[in-house]
């Protein structure tokens, strides 16, 4: 993270920043954050403390959640094992604070379950926090476990993930965007997620299958889907992909989008004439070489080539975004 800002809190903890996808619930009788969706973020400034504490609920999931806590951008990998963690401090100096939720499996009921990260409570002893985020523009990213961040660092489930590492994450940071992320394993267009997640029509307007979206008026959003919809017929593919794109139009109406084609260029000739015919920018991917841990989930260094394309292609003077 380079350029960031002060800014208020906008969530039932204090002087905290919660960045992505997140709501509030409610847990024995007090508020709480929960979010469904990996790379969800939280972002603080802590000055003359010697540690803060995170408060989380412990799932009794077949492998902990993963938090990826970047203290003045040192890694902090960290299974959650245990409701309270500490984490020190090397000085009581300001530091710089930036927490994922990194990873979970592909068996955490996030749709009709609970099993999304719940976040009780961020304290200090003593000294000051205060909510930051960075100074560019709010882009939502859109799509499946890549833009998740799925199978980054291995193939093990959530420690083996990497939403802090994935092009999302790695294409923000470089351009100081605010990384709001809207992705759910192996879900498509047209293809159901896993713990029960919807297809990207609905998963876009909600984060479980009862609550809706908040509302955001992203400046940009990013659509990289249909790498899980390759089984399915072109024109069934076509149709289902125009009711999508009018389904994301509404839910952003004053948003930029663009569509990223699939790094395994599924559907891509149906995509581009789609994007042509409804006015969608594209930007395609067919000569992009990109290194992956599976053949189909792209790597830390699989990762920074996608990252590094995109970032050449939004520095060009034609596709900057306005609010830079």
């Amino acid at each position: 993270m380079n350029q960031i800002i002060p800014t208020s809190a906008n969530g039932c903890i204090p002087n905290v920043y919660f960045m992505g996808r997140w709501t509030t619930q409610t847990v024995e009788s007090k508020p709480a954050m929960y979010t469904t969706n990996l790379g969800a973020q939280i972002l603080f400034e802590v000055q003359n403390a010697d540690y803060f504490t995170l408060e989380a609920v412990i799932n009794p999931l077949s492998a902990p959640q993963t938090l990826s806590i970047y203290i003045d951008d040192e890694l902090h990998l960290t299974p959650l094992t245990r409701s309270k963690n500490d984490f020190k401090l090397s000085s009581n100096q300001s530091h710089i604070v930036r927490i994922y939720f990194t990873g979970n499996t592909d068996q955490d009921e996030i749709w009709l379950g609970n099993d999304g990260l719940t976040i009780k409570d961020i304290t200090i002893a003593s000294g000051t926090l205060a909510a930051i985020k960075p100074a560019g523009p709010l882009v939502a990213f859109i799509g499946d476990s890549i833009t998740a961040g799925c199978w980054v660092r291995s193939k093990a489930p959530s420690i083996g993930y990497g939403a802090d590492l994935n092009y999302a994450a790695q294409l923000s940071r470089a351009l100081d965007w605010e990384d709001y992320r809207i992705a759910y394993s192996a879900a498509g267009i047209i293809r159901y997620g896993t713990g029960g997640v919807p297809p990207a029509g609905k998963f876009v307007k909600y984060v479980n299958f009862s609550v809706k979206a908040p509302r955001i008026n992203p400046d940009l959003v990013l659509i990289n889907l249909g790498t899980n919809d390759a089984r399915y017929e072109d024109d069934v593919f076509e149709m289902y992909f125009v009711w999508f794109i009018n389904e994301v139009k509404k839910q952003f109406p004053h948003a930029r989008i663009i569509i990223i084609t699939p790094f395994n260029q599924a559907h891509s000739h149906v995509i581009k004439n789609v994007a042509k015919a409804l006015k969608i920018e594209l930007i395609p991917t067919l000569d992009w070489v990109i290194e992956t841990n599976d053949e189909v989930h792209p790597n830390v260094e699989g990762s920074k080539a996608i990252s590094d394309h995109l970032v050449a292609w939004f520095t060009e003077p034609q596709n900057r975004l306005q609010s830079e």
